[in-house]
Parts: C-alpha cells; sequence; structure tokens
C-alpha cells in the first residue's frame, strides 16, 4: 500500500514540475528565446593582422573596397592592424586580408 501511495505522490509532483515548466516557458519565452528578437546587437571582438607584403593602410583600404563592417586601425608595429567588428565579419576580414596579403597586387571589384 506504501509504495502505491509513494509512487502517486512522485507522479504528482511529476506533473506539477512539467505544468510549471511549461508555464515558465510560456509566461517567459521571450526572454528564455531571446535570440529571436530583433535588436540583438553582437558583442564586437577583434583580431590583431600582421602582414608581410602590403603595408597596414593597403590593408584598410581592400577591407573598404570589400564593404566589409569592420574598424581597422593601424597600430605602431610596421604592416600591423587591429580589426574590430562582430564575428562574421572578423572572419571575412581575416579571410580577404590572408588573401591579398601576397606579393602579387589585387583589384577588388563589386559584381552587379
Amino acid at each position: 500500500m506504501r509504495s502505491g501511495r509513494r509512487s502517486g505522490v512522485l507522479y504528482l509532483m511529476r506533473q506539477t514540475a512539467v505544468f510549471v515548466f511549461f508555464a515558465v516557458i510560456c509566461v517567459f519565452g521571450g526572454f528564455v528565446f531571446g535570440s529571436e528578437n530583433e535588436g540583438i546587437t553582437v558583442s564586437k571582438r577583434y583580431r590583431v593582422e600582421s602582414l608581410k607584403y602590403i603595408s597596414a593602410d593597403e590593408g584598410r583600404k581592400y577591407l573598404s573596397e570589400a564593404g566589409i563592417d569592420c574598424t581597422a586601425s593601424s597600430l605602431p608595429s610596421p604592416n600591423t592592424l587591429l580589426i574590430t567588428a562582430g564575428p562574421a565579419e572578423l572572419v571575412k576580414a581575416s579571410a580577404l586580408l590572408r588573401l591579398v596579403d601576397a606579393e602579387q597586387a589585387y583589384v577588388i571589384k563589386t559584381l552587379t
């Protein structure tokens, strides 16, 4: 008899916990699933890029011509850029600089 009463209490506690969980999700769903909201700002990150074949000014020019949304600042070290951007734009900027930092010159054009 006791085990039946105990399993009934556990069942009731489990049901209550599930109900409370879904109630919290319904009431605070906007906060829990905040990534669905527009207007969420992505934290900026930075990366230091040392350039071998091009100057820091040329690197900034390439980033500007490519339309990458970042801030590129020259550092006191020769041919070094500090790039600040969101995570996705930072990956694009680093990839572009690795591509154009070569002995041959590159021209960036926008395809229309």
